[in-house]
């Protein structure tokens, strides 16, 4: 029978994201002010342009003239608002970063307070339950009638029996897959599953907690293993 202790800390947890996606980097902070600066450097350009082939007051608007001052527009038009709008998003992306760490620092201090500035910890023991131990069978039998009553379709089962055993809202101990096929086994030669076989889960035969306690009792010596007494001392 194999025991493990685990301590239970009580306190803020750790944030389930990463606080700092989103957050720039030196790096990428340093090419998205190159990239806006080389955006608005073009954009001056296309303004240069734009007001070189503009006309005089007593110049006429001529087909290379307007073509130009098209291409310059444009091109003011589409630097400025690129370079505006990459140093919004930017802002924006500061902003959010900034509103992320003080909604979490405001929750892990609001823990704290409530915690009275303590940390909370908690000692307990899981065992392992084994086939060997009538009281650990009799826990298995008795945990697996109450799942049968509740509906759980084969509850002696490998996958239903592997993990935790609860009773009573209790946690008794884990059981392991080796124990679990063994357990199954058991409870069948014990007389609480009907029709278990090769291919077949059969069905669960008692019909009160009380009937379950009679037939480990009663029949455990089928088993072949240390009797009751046995396990008591």
């Amino acid at each position: 029978m194999k025991g493990a202790s685990l301590t239970e800390s009580i306190r803020p947890v750790r944030a389930q994201m990463d606080l700092d996606v989103g957050r720039l980097t030196v790096r990428e902070a340093v090419q998205l002010v190159g990239f806006t600066v080389g955006l608005l450097f073009v954009a001056t350009l296309g303004a240069l342009l734009l007001w070189l082939v503009w006309p005089d007051y007593y110049e006429d608007w001529s087909g290379v003239r307007l073509v130009f001052a098209s291409f310059a527009g444009s091109v003011v038009l589409f630097s400025g608002g690129m370079a505006v709008l990459v140093a919004r998003l930017t802002i924006e992306d500061w902003k959010e970063y900034r509103l992320r760490l003080a909604d979490w620092h405001a929750v892990a201090i609001e823990a704290y307070e409530n915690n009275g500035g303590r940390e909370v910890v908690k000692e307990m023991t899981v065992w392992d339950l084994t086939p060997s131990m009538t009281l650990h069978t009799l826990a298995v039998a008795l945990a697996c009638h109450r799942r049968a009553v509740q509906g759980t379709s084969a509850p002696w089962s490998v996958r239903e029996l592997t993990g935790p055993i609860m009773l009573g809202g209790h946690r008794l101990g884990s059981v392991s897959k080796g124990a679990a096929e063994e357990f199954g086994r058991d409870l069948s030669t014990l007389g609480l599953i009907a029709g278990r076989g090769p291919g077949k889960a059969g069905q669960w035969a008692a019909q009160s907690e009380g009937e379950v306690i009679d037939l480990v009792v009663s029949n455990w010596k089928r088993l072949g293993k240390a009797t009751i007494e046995h396990d008591e001392q």
